[in-house]
């Protein structure tokens, strides 16, 4: 894959209005913060997402701790979370796995 942002926050939008999807997998591609947003947005409203791998993105520190970390504390349906990314500090990778 190579989805950008854009093409992202068209997924994450639909995701956040499907009610069966259960696994999605966007690791590896060219994902910014840009797309967090509508990231959250799809955490907080969808409860049948189980698994999420975003991976190896190039997302911040910064945008991760302004906009995943509450909607991952918030969601109580998603069991697997792959975030992994050599970019993102040693504290927010603790600090995801703390509220979660």
């Amino acid at each position: 894959n190579n989805f950008t942002g854009a093409g992202a926050t068209r997924i994450f939008n639909a995701v956040a209005r499907n009610t069966s999807l259960d696994t999605l997998d966007l690791g590896r591609n060219a994902l910014g913060d840009g797309c967090l947003a509508a990231l959250e947005t799809a955490i907080r409203a969808n409860s049948t997402l189980k698994q999420l791998a975003v991976n190896h993105n190039a997302f911040t520190d910064k945008g991760v701790k302004d906009t995943l970390i509450d909607a991952i504390k918030d969601n109580r349906g998603l069991t697997h979370l792959n975030l992994r990314s050599p970019e993102l500090e040693q504290w927010t990778r603790e600090r995801i796995v703390k509220v979660w």
